[in-house]
């Protein structure tokens, strides 16, 4: 009968503190780098890193002709959020700042390979300028280093968007759903690499629709880059704080009979 007893009060208190072994937290994070890929005719390795950013395409002539798209690439470190967490939601704000168009879809594709940022800086315009040891250009995730050439020129990245949304006049824009969810828990995990998501208009191919968009650098805060990321964390020694209560709670019975 003791054993009975003690195996139902140890239950009870275990059950009592597991209810309380999650606990949802929310973090904001800022980008800590971001660039823009140009797509420029005969002049392939320009960059922007300090400047902002830019998406969709562009008609510019220049001495080598037209040049055509803009991809904004950013990244973001996760080492605000403990490891083992699960990830409940996340959702990535931007400031779109001037715009040649209407209203077009924007979508936010999965980076297959690590790039940088370095010192290059175009400020408010999408020419970009010639890029420093360091920067991602159309050619080089980072230009200077003959090995890092893209798979693909203009960045290797996930076919399938992890997310989109339709950017019309400036304003505040953001991108959440599953896609952006499941890009976080594997970097988390470490199932997938951490290089972050390229930015770009689904009709990139049409030469008067890109978008400025506020850079890391901004000087007001609330434009740069920010992704807002929910999760979970099992609650540290849950499991042993119940069975203590449960001790507890067999000790005080005992006394009382």
């Amino acid at each position: 009968m003791r054993n009975t007893t003690l195996a139902g009060v140890l239950s009870a208190g275990c059950a009592a503190f597991l209810v309380a072994q999650a606990s949802g937290e929310t973090v904001s994070i800022v980008a800590d780098k971001d660039n823009t890929l140009f797509e420029m005719a005969g002049l392939p390795d320009l960059s922007s890193g300090r400047g902002d950013l830019f998406a969709g395409g562009i008609a510019q002539q220049n001495e080598f002709g037209n040049a055509y798209r803009r991809r904004a690439l950013i990244h973001f470190p996760l080492t605000a959020i403990p490891a083992g967490a699960t990830i409940n939601s996340v959702s990535l704000s931007m400031r779109m700042t001037k715009t040649i168009g209407g209203t077009y879809t924007f979508n936010l594709y999965r980076m297959l390979a690590d790039w940088g940022e370095d010192a290059s800086n175009s400020g408010t315009l999408g020419t970009g300028v010639p890029a420093q040891p360091g920067d991602v250009t159309w050619n080089y995730r980072f230009f200077g280093d003959p090995s890092s050439a893209w798979a693909t020129p203009g960045g290797d990245f996930v076919p399938t968007p992890s997310a989109s949304r339709d950017v019309g006049q400036p304003a505040s824009y953001t991108w959440a759903g599953a896609g952006m969810q499941a890009d976080v828990q594997g970097w988390l995990d470490g199932t997938r690499p951490n290089n972050g998501w390229m930015l770009t208009s689904e009709l990139e191919f049409l030469t008067s629709i890109a978008k400025r968009f506020a850079s890391r650098e901004s000087g007001t805060a609330s434009f740069r880059p920010t992704i807002v990321v929910n999760y979970t964390v099992p609650a540290p020694g849950a499991v042993a704080m119940g069975a203590g209560a449960g001790l507890m709670a067999l000790r005080r019975r005992r006394r009382a009979t």
